[in-house]
């Protein structure tokens, strides 16, 4: 207790010390529910990207070990870091998209200094054609991302890469397959959440602006097929860090939500002595085999007599039971193929309607008076007092009237009428 009123007491410090100069400490971040995901806009946690290549250069997480063909037949073992060329092999296509917006909106926006950019056409595609700005990437502690359940409710989940709270769930190339051997998720684990201000010096760039990209280091899970269990878990572990898909980023807008990874206990750990090989992967802690935490029915022996099984269902959330069973979650909006509304809805032709008008309107100018005096009496009366609002004395019923109608009748009919 005495710790927290300490932390606060300083906080507070902190917060009078800003106020006093002038400056604010809030982030203004986007905390609108509509919003996919919330990442802070601070630059408080720089990383230097040399340095931090130079500090983890041994790190598997930053290294891969390929193995090349040379002309003489020889083989050649080398060890390359491609950290960065696949962070630029990542950014570029989103880079070119944002690119493509903003010249989108300029030719909308004849104001806009995009306007007339014909040559966005020709942006390059090497990764060569990016640079980042300061050689700097920036980490975030929290990760906030909201998702739409199953029953149409906005939820959040927080992902923090430091605690167990960070593994996340994105959807497989082929969700809409119907096939049991192809999975419609994929599982990964968040190794760290950054930013970074990205300047495109590529053909087809209006200025050398720097634009913020967020992006996710994960360290992906494999589906174990070879694993035998009569529980109907799927069953997934960590590829071997040499494995060059190992390591990746992905887009933050990509993750359908965070999931719940449960280790396989009984499998043992991966590292019987607690010796890793990464200290950014933390595979330290690593189990041999995970379980994903969704909906299923555990059937077991019951020694009663009488009763052979019984079920319990196990899952993590009801939300997590409707991903899995695809296309029954009105707010599982990936799950319902998109059709295209002018194919559904029939076509429907004005020409009829257009006779129609003109044909009212040669009855109106060249149409017989007597012939007009009579539509005006089918016409409904809109003046009449009966058809108007207003409540009247003559349309209410008469109590005292029915109140002596009903002393007139017997007990044997007012039983009849109470159980009519």
């Amino acid at each position: 207790m005495t710790q927290i009123e300490r932390r606060q007491a300083r906080m507070r410090r902190i917060r009078a010390k800003f106020q006093k100069a002038g400056k604010t400490i809030d982030e203004d971040v986007a905390t609108s529910p509509e919003a996919h995901h919330v990442i802070g806009i601070s630059q408080n946690f720089p990383e230097h990207i040399p340095m931090f290549l130079h500090k983890n250069r041994e790190d598997p997480a930053i290294k891969v070990m390929s193995l090349d063909i040379t002309e003489s037949s020889l083989l050649r073992w080398f060890i390359g870091q491609d950290f960065v060329p696949k962070l630029k092999r990542h950014i570029l296509p989103r880079i070119r998209q944002i690119l493509y917006q903003e010249s989108a909106e300029g030719e909308a926006d004849s104001n806009s200094p995009r306007a007339g950019l014909s040559a966005i056409s020709e942006l390059c595609a090497d990764d060569n054609s990016i640079l980042f700005k300061g050689d700097r990437i920036y980490r975030h502690n929290l990760g906030r991302f909201n998702y739409t359940t199953y029953d149409v409710r906005r939820s959040q989940d927080v992902i923090n890469p430091g605690t167990t709270h960070r593994d996340i769930m994105v959807l497989a190339s082929n969700p809409d397959s119907d096939s049991e051997s192809n999975h419609r998720f994929l599982y990964a684990r968040v190794l760290g959440i950054y930013h970074v201000n990205v300047i495109y010096i590529g053909g087809g760039s209006a200025d050398y602006t720097p634009r913020r990209v967020e992006f996710l280091w994960v360290r992906w899970f494999d589906y174990d097929n070879n694993v035998q269990t009569d529980f109907k878990l799927d069953p997934i572990r960590f590829p071997p860090m040499a494995y060059e898909g190992a390591f990746d980023f992905v887009d933050p807008n990509n993750v359908v939500r965070g999931c719940h990874i449960v280790p396989a206990f009984a499998r043992g750990k991966a590292r019987a002595d607690g010796i890793g090989l990464s200290r950014l992967a933390g595979d330290s802690e690593d189990w041999s085999e995970y379980r994903v935490n969704r909906y299923v029915l555990f059937h077991y022996l019951n020694l009663n007599p009488g009763i052979n099984f019984r079920a319990a269902p196990r899952f993590v959330d009801r939300d997590m039971v409707m991903r899995f069973h695809w296309g029954l979650a009105a707010g599982h909006v990936y799950t319902h193929p998109v059709r295209n509304i002018s194919q559904t809805q029939p076509s429907v032709s004005t020409t009829h309607d257009e006779d129609t008008i003109r044909d009212l309107e040669s009855d109106m100018t060249s149409g017989n008076p007597a012939d007009l005096l009579e539509q005006e009496d089918d016409a409904p009366d809109l003046d009449n007092p009966e058809f108007s609002l207003e409540n009247h004395e003559d349309d209410l019923f008469d109590e005292e009237d029915d109140f002596e109608d009903e002393q007139e009748l017997g007990d044997d009919e007012h039983l009849f009428l109470a159980y009519r």
